[in-house]
């Protein structure tokens, strides 16, 4: 049953019409399309899609992500050009990675310290220890300067330096 705010067509207008019409709102945009009966609803292809979904989905809840683990992945997030949460783009690596054979480490806990003009340290936890790197760049776009991390007693030490006085800095890490 469609709900309407105002009259059969306004831009609030949401639901279906006796299956024939279809009122919603896709990114922002309000849209209206004819009802189809969705077809090949349970494939191999697309059982094995939900199940990364769901594994994902169950490693976002209890991998014990603090509040400050959410919003590194929100600000993560916002770096791309569409719209997405942390919680989406977690989804998004996580069955990456899952899709491409390669292991999944949760990184958590970072912390900035020892800031001085040209530099810094950053410690971030870790379960095992891979390759870490961090990728650093005054632009949300483009993070190319590398730097290698040390693995100590579950979790990495990152050591910046070259930086730039009064620059914002964006970075992420990676555990390969």
């Amino acid at each position: 049953m469609a709900k309407a705010k105002g009259s059969l067509l306004s831009l609030v207008t949401s639901g279906s019409i006796a299956k024939s019409k279809i009122y919603s709102s896709w990114k922002g945009k309000k849209t209206v399309k004819s009802y189809a009966k969705p077809k090949y609803v349970n494939t191999v292809d697309q059982q094995t899609q939900r199940k990364y979904l769901k594994d994902s989905m169950l490693n976002w809840k209890t991998d014990g992500y603090s509040i400050i683990d959410v919003e590194a992945w929100n600000m993560f997030a916002r770096l791309n050009i569409t719209k997405l949460t942390g919680m989406n783009k977690f989804l998004s690596e996580k069955i990456k990675a899952v899709k491409a054979g390669r292991s999944w480490t949760k990184l958590t806990e970072c912390k900035i310290l020892n800031i001085t003009t040209t530099g810094c340290k950053v410690e971030i936890n870790i379960a095992a220890d891979k390759r870490g790197k961090l990728y650093i760049g005054s632009s949300n776009r483009s993070m190319l300067v590398e730097f290698s991390g040390v693995y100590s007693s579950g979790k990495y030490t990152f050591n910046i330096i070259n930086l730039a006085q009064n620059t914002k800095y964006f970075f992420y890490i990676k555990n390969t």
